[in-house]
């Protein structure tokens, strides 16, 4: 199947909240202590209103410690909220969230009386409660518009995603009828030029809702978290319509103008695998198995060669076709139910009299059970972790669907709930266990944030880098004396690595503009975590991410998610490990002083003036920055303040003026160190120290 088009993503970063500043400084001797003076923030960026100031600091008030807030592009709203928001309690999860978003409206831009929010999804994990709300208009849907609200375990909210389009004044009559925009999406569908686009097939409408579309494409918005949804284009009443097809077999959403009939979003509700190639079980698959490269698919043949590579393994939870108490043993259970019926071509399912399906490759059964066994498997691994509603469903798998093309992909439609197909010709693609755990990750995604992960560019490239991911540490946790678990799909490619997860690619320089080329840069730094803190850590804190991930998000906010899942999970026991790996892979700020200035000023004091840039893609946290006096000659050097500002955008600066007491009869200068410390992981750690033109005594 043909990839996207390459579409660099631009660079636009979220304005982010620069509210706290802590400034000391003390008397340039050795060991004096510090004292307070005074300083200027000034940030790069547009300022939160005043309305949104205030109502930020009525939220500070309430909580028992810091607040860290990002505002929304309009700088009226926040975007994300994060914190010890609420205070822990017995209450329901919706009671608690429920009261937030009432007390708090202004900050998201909502209604006090919760009219305009309606609870669409909840679901827990390991952390606590994740509660997503849609937001409402008149009572139609604002499209892909809500707030989501994350709890811990103990009852109290410590994260907030806001993506309320504010303001809505829409009249709600359609001119155009649902009829009439599913015409308008099968006309689009058939003109795309798509494969398979314009070919003889069946096209059904399998829905058509009235709504509203809150804004523009969210594959082509930029920065680390997305802000307001209505920041791209003006909300407009809209048909939200999904075709169901089946040449080619799959679904895809559009949204339909309701009053001039306009195209406003066309999304690909498949997430295709794009793997070229096709799969008792092979476990991973024999050319991993018996480390042989030379063994090719023989237009599907068994052989001799083959028969090291067959285990005979158990398959749990199985059941009888009738009500699960008569007729024959059928691939069905609680994870997965294989059906060779939803995408041609359409096969008899595979069934067994007493519960043995002991196929060779050249069967069709094989590749039936081989989808059964590694989807049961790797679910049950899941819920080893603490995961109870990570895909926790008997999800629908066609193990020969496709048409036969060489393919595999994944249909999130409806959202959260959809199914797997496998193609064949070559390889079947079931055979090969690498494509059976890639596709199962887009399932879980989705499962997990409805919809979040189905787009372009970065949002879709972390769907492809967590599949091939998931696939690698799968080899690794199920044949952990395997060589090389980190290339992906070698029997599908007949001795050929679809893609790797060890590869060196970095963060936006590589960018393809291509997910799976992409999806490389997040395969890698998730590979990284785990690499540092064992596989079952690692991924229960990316799993987790995946419940704090915001709707769209890009790889700032991605990783910003593994960040929030550490310190909600492990109180922060792996932040070195997870920021490292982002920022090796240049997903993180990079913090410099830049523009230093020092006026000597006498019995006034010098005036030292400099500013802290962020170049890097991404946000940083808390930034801190210490002034020091150095006296080359001695070698003396001496903290005599430091400045602390809540978080600097991607690409924003803060300009900073400091009234200092000099040293009498001494030539010295002054030092501004960013993140001494080292809290923050940034991209480029060796540009933090920057240094005045020496100041000499007065004559």
């Amino acid at each position: 199947m043909l990839r996207p088009p390459h579409a660099l993503l631009r660079h636009a970063p979220i304005v982010a909240l620069l509210l706290a500043l802590v400034v000391s400084s003390g008397a340039p001797n050795v060991g004096a202590a510090p004292a307070a003076v005074a300083a200027a923030v000034v940030a790069a960026a547009a300022s939160p209103d005043a309305a949104l100031r205030r109502a930020l600091d009525r939220l500070r008030a309430e909580t028992p410690g810091a607040v860290e807030a990002v505002v929304a592009d309009d700088g009226r709203h926040v975007a994300t909220i994060r914190g010890a928001l609420t205070p822990p309690g017995p209450e329901a999860p919706r009671v608690v969230a429920d009261r937030f978003l009432s007390r708090h409206a202004s900050l998201y831009g909502g209604r006090a009386d919760l009219s305009d929010l309606r609870l669409e999804n909840s679901q827990a994990s390991p952390t606590g409660r994740h509660l997503r709300y849609r937001q409402t208009w008149r009572g139609l849907s604002v499209f892909d518009a809500g707030v989501d609200v994350h709890l811990s375990t103990a009852g109290a909210v410590f994260l907030v995603h806001n993506r309320f389009v504010p303001g809505l004044a829409l009249d709600t009559t359609a001119t155009f009828t649902a009829v009439e925009a599913g015409r308008r999406a099968r006309d689009r569908f058939a003109h795309a030029g798509r494969p398979g686009a314009g070919q003889a097939g069946v096209t059904t409408v399998a829905l058509a809702e009235l709504g509203i579309a809150g804004g523009g494409d969210p594959a082509s918005a930029t920065g680390s978290v997305a802000g307001s949804v209505a920041a791209s284009a003006p909300p407009r009443l809209a048909w939200r319509i999904v075709l169901r097809s089946n040449e080619p077999a799959g679904a895809r959403e559009y949204l339909i103008d309701a009053r001039t009939g306009a195209v406003v979003r066309d999304r690909d509700l498949v997430v295709d695998g794009h793997l070229t190639g096709s799969g008792r079980v092979f476990d991973p698959n024999p050319v991993a198995y018996l480390g042989d490269p030379t063994l090719r698919d023989n237009n599907d043949a068994d052989g001799p060669t083959f028969a090291p590579a067959y285990l005979e393994v158990a398959l749990p939870g199985l059941s009888r076709m009738y009500w699960d108490r008569f007729g024959p043993v059928t691939l069905s259970g609680p994870y997965v139910r294989i059906t060779d019926l939803i995408e041609s071509p359409f096969l008899a399912n595979v069934t067994s009299p007493d519960g043995r399906f002991l196929f060779t490759r050249d069967q069709d059964g094989f590749e039936a059970v081989m989808a059964y066994f590694h989807i049961d498997r790797t679910q049950r691994y899941i819920q080893s972790l603490g995961f109870t509603a990570v895909n926790n469903r008997a999800i629908r798998v066609d193990p020969h669907g496709l048409r036969g093309v060489q393919n595999a992909h994944y249909v999130g439609f409806p959202p959260g709930g959809g199914w797997i197909a496998f193609g064949t010709g070559g390889v079947d693609l079931a055979e090969d266990a690498d494509v059976v755990w890639h596709e199962y990750g887009h399932a879980m995604q989705d499962n997990q944030n409805p919809g979040a992960y189905t787009f372009l560019g970065e949002i879709g490239a972390q769907g492809e880098g967590f599949g091939d991911y998931w696939a690698s540490v799968n080899t690794v946790l199920t044949n952990p004396a395997l060589p090389d678990p980190e290339c992906i799909g070698e029997w599908a490619f007949e001795g050929v690595c679809l893609r790797r997860t060890d590869g060196a690619k970095h963060y936006p320089e590589d960018i393809e503009g291509e997910v799976h080329a992409d999806g490389e840069i997040w395969s890698a730094l998730l590979r990284d975590i785990a690499l540092a803190t064992g596989p079952d850590v690692a991924n229960t804190i990316i799993l987790e991410s995946h419940f704090l991930a915001p709707m769209f998000p890009r790889f700032c906010a991605g990783a910003a998610a593994l960040r929030d899942a550490d310190d909600t999970l492990y109180g922060g026991a792996h932040r070195d490990a997870v920021t490292s790996a982002a920022a090796e892979r240049g997903i993180a700020a990079d913090l410099a002083p830049t523009g230093i200035a020092a006026t000597p000023g006498g019995s006034t004091g010098d005036l030292v003036r400099f500013t802290i840039t962020n170049r890097g893609p991404c946000g940083a946290g808390a930034v801190s920055a210490s002034v020091r006096q150095v006296v080359p000659a001695t070698g003396s050097e001496v903290e005599v303040a430091t400045v602390a500002v809540d978080p600097l955008a991607a690409r924003g600066s803060v300009e900073t003026t400091l009234s200092l007491p000099g040293i009498p009869g001494a030539t010295y200068l002054y030092r501004v160190v960013v993140d001494p410390a080292g809290a923050e992981a940034e991209t480029n750690e060796s540009n933090n120290i920057l240094d005045s033109a020496e100041i000499a005594p007065a004559p």
